[in-house]
């Protein structure tokens, strides 16, 4: 009879330990399921030994919190007791690129593409890592394998569109941003990524009526994007619609007075861009509007090296204003100034007329008034 209640509590003790190991992994796959990564954590400590599924489940919940240090731990365990486990690769290789370990995060999804070749967020992983690490025709590769497998994600398509930009081909790039804001949700950030991608490319590509429409929509999404209210300004102007384009910047005043604007349009924003003798000239207009001196319409000529060379710019000043005009022309070059009083313009000047003066001095065909040292 000992024998056989020893056998009997032998049983009865692997029965209790398999029911409570059993419902520890159901618990944590109950908590998974509902995102509540806090009370994995707090249950994790007391489960005891997990499958490899609760392992990945307490990484992941890590990994939701930022604390990839840990995250990858349980990551490498889940692999140990199953070097199968494609998902758990996968996230090992994530948490090693945060974790600034490089060879991890490629060794990994390497791993998980063997034992999975047919799940696409992995080529689309592997595409980011090659992008960040400036391995762009490997990532376009593997961008565009993760295309042709069932239940692509939008990210891929995005990130040709991103990938054909950075390699200055620009004209497939919009291609690319128009499919993929097919492929996307209407109401997510990728989906504003690619209107404004479009837009932008659009516009240096000289695609304007594509680049406006493509704004317009971004807007009436995001109103308080303000550098594509400055963006689509710079369209209407290069159709020479200039009614349309001032009548977006009262949107963009009323904002730098509430200081809501971002650091880089807290004091002009760009309103025209052009070449001159293959040279960039980028046109901005200030916000300030008052004082003794002030400058408002300033053109910016850049050198090869992206360099400001001269500035050109309207300036007022409480002797112009005495007069019949608002402005006159000044430049700034190196340590000297130099005014153009033959170029005078009311408060509102004629943009046309007021770019085809800079463009007279640029081309020498005008001289400067006068010229005093900078201070």
């Amino acid at each position: 009879m000992t024998a056989l209640k020893t056998a009997f509590s032998c049983l009865f003790l692997l029965w209790t330990l398999s029911a409570e190991a059993q419902s520890i992994d159901e618990r944590l796959r109950e908590l998974y399921d509902r995102d509540a990564y806090e009370e994995i954590l707090q249950l994790a400590p007391t489960a005891g030994k997990l499958s490899d599924t609760s392992l990945f489940i307490v990484g992941r919940a890590y990994y939701n919190q930022d604390d990839e240090v840990n995250a990858q731990i349980y990551f490498k365990q889940a692999t140990d007791r199953n070097p199968k486990y494609a998902t758990a690769w996968f996230y090992r290789s994530q948490a090693g690129y945060f974790l600034k370990d490089s060879a991890e995060a490629f060794s990994s999804i390497h791993r998980a593409i063997a034992i999975d070749a047919n799940r696409p967020f992995f080529w689309s992983w592997k595409g980011d890592l090659y992008y960040i690490w400036n391995k762009l025709d490997s990532a376009l590769i593997f961008y565009q394998h993760a295309l042709t497998l069932p239940d692509c994600p939008g990210r891929p398509y995005v990130q040709i569109g991103n990938l054909l930009s950075d390699m200055d081909r620009n004209a497939e790039a919009i291609e690319a941003f128009k499919v993929a804001k097919t492929k996307v949700e209407s109401d997510s950030d990728e989906y504003l990524e690619c209107l404004y991608n479009i837009g932008f490319l659009g516009y240096h590509e000289g695609q304007l009526p594509l680049a406006e429409k493509s704004l317009k929509e971004f807007l009436l999404l995001a109103p308080t994007e303000y550098r594509a209210v400055s963006l689509l300004i710079q369209v209407y102007y290069a159709q020479k619609q200039y009614a349309n384009g001032d009548a977006l910047k009262p949107i963009l005043y009323s904002a730098w007075r509430a200081k809501k604007l971002p650091k880089n349009m807290s004091e002009d924003f760009c309103i025209d861009q052009f070449k001159w003798n293959g040279q960039r000239v980028m046109v901005y207009e200030r916000y300030v509007s008052s004082g003794l001196l002030y400058y408002k319409h300033v053109f910016y000529l850049f050198n090869k090296e992206g360099k400001t060379e001269l500035t050109l710019q309207t300036e007022s000043s409480a002797a112009v204003r005495s007069g019949e005009s608002h402005y006159v022309l000044g430049m700034d070059k190196g340590k000297k100034h130099y005014t153009y009083i033959q170029f005078r313009f009311p408060e509102e000047p004629d943009y046309d007329e007021l770019k085809q003066a800079v463009i007279d001095v640029l081309d020498g065909k005008e001289k400067a008034s006068s010229s005093s040292a900078r201070n």
